[in-house]
């Protein structure tokens, strides 16, 4: 989770630029609504969760979405990252820099659609891991532990998934692959709060592994157990 921090106010000035061009896009759009429509009310602008970070988000993780911000659309993260790639996520995209630094990988950054929110819901990343931390520990009074993949939890940033997956890098191969969420929201208002967040958390998991073609090695349920 502290990967995240360390690049957060990067995030933060970027997301400003990407909130101008959108606050311009959504004029243009909703002045061409005006002409096509009879007197009916202005169209929601965003995409539903269905459609976010690739399609990667199932039925269930989209509704959870949708609870954990109580709206219905959502905009994504655009423009361009360090490595010059689009900053849009791409599950196979993120694969492939599974073992670059964080300029360089595909995050999914979720944002509101309303105007003047440059501070995203949340950021999904990806990374290749050697290790993960003990399941069986027990689990603090700040976090909630979820019997999914080799180690989940969700604590006051958002939420970690270890998954299994070997992936190659120049000198060997990592055996884990490491799925953070950061989220300025907590994730422990509820025990249902934690649990939506790793069941978006877990969704695009399960893509990440079925495009590293680990499925198997991964194990990770259609739905997310409960504790």
């Amino acid at each position: 989770m502290q990967r995240f921090l360390a690049h957060w106010t990067l995030v933060r000035a970027v997301g400003r630029v990407r909130r101008a061009a959108l606050i311009a896009l959504g004029s243009a759009v909703l002045c061409s609504g005006c002409a096509a429509s009879s007197g009916g009310g202005a169209k929601p602008t965003g995409v539903t969760a269905e459609r976010l970070c690739d399609g990667a988000l199932d039925a269930e993780a989209a509704a959870a979405l949708e609870r954990l911000f109580h709206m219905r659309h959502f905009t994504e993260l655009t423009g361009v990252n360090g490595a010059g790639e689009s900053n849009s996520f791409s599950v196979s995209r993120a694969v492939r820099h599974l073992h670059d630094d964080a300029t360089s990988r595909s995050k999914c950054s979720i944002y509101s659609t309303k105007s003047g929110d440059d501070f995203p819901l949340l950021q999904i990343e990806f990374y290749a891991a050697e290790q993960h931390p003990n399941p069986t520990s027990k689990a603090s009074n700040r976090s909630v532990t979820f019997p999914v993949g080799a180690y989940a939890a969700t604590g006051t940033n958002g939420a970690d998934l270890f998954f299994g997956c070997t992936t190659k890098t120049g000198t060997g191969a990592t055996h884990f692959i490491k799925g953070e969420m950061f989220s300025p929201s907590s994730a422990l208002e509820s025990y249902r709060s934690a649990r939506d967040h790793m069941v978006v958390l877990n969704s695009v998991a399960r893509r990440i592994a079925d495009e590293a073609g680990c499925s198997s090695e991964a194990d990770l349920p259609r739905k997310v157990p409960s504790t």
